[in-house]
């Protein structure tokens, strides 16, 4: 009774909002996914300079960087040293 309720006159639609959503899930699964690689990465590289800028008794800047800088809505943030900042490209 209710199969063609929001679609009734183009079914192909209902079909395609479905295979969007779909998409749009494996999207987000991927992105968490390179999300926590990066992280880890990130965190040994970040500790590896901090203790090495302690040895020579200076201090370091971190910076939050947006892991997915295309999203209007959400953020994903990182935070990175600042002498890597330039070298990051997060695609």
């Amino acid at each position: 009774m209710f199969d063609n309720l929001f679609y009734p006159d183009n079914e192909k639609r209902a079909v395609r909002l479905k295979e969007l959503v779909a998409d749009n899930s494996t999207a987000v699964g991927s992105i968490s996914q390179q999300h926590a690689k990066y992280e880890i990465a990130i965190n040994n590289a970040n500790e590896a300079i901090r203790k090495a800028y302690k040895v020579v008794g200076t201090s370091i800047k971190f910076h939050d960087i947006d892991f997915v800088p295309e999203s209007k809505t959400h953020k994903i943030l990182i935070s990175v040293a600042d002498v890597i900042t330039p070298m990051l490209i997060l695609d």
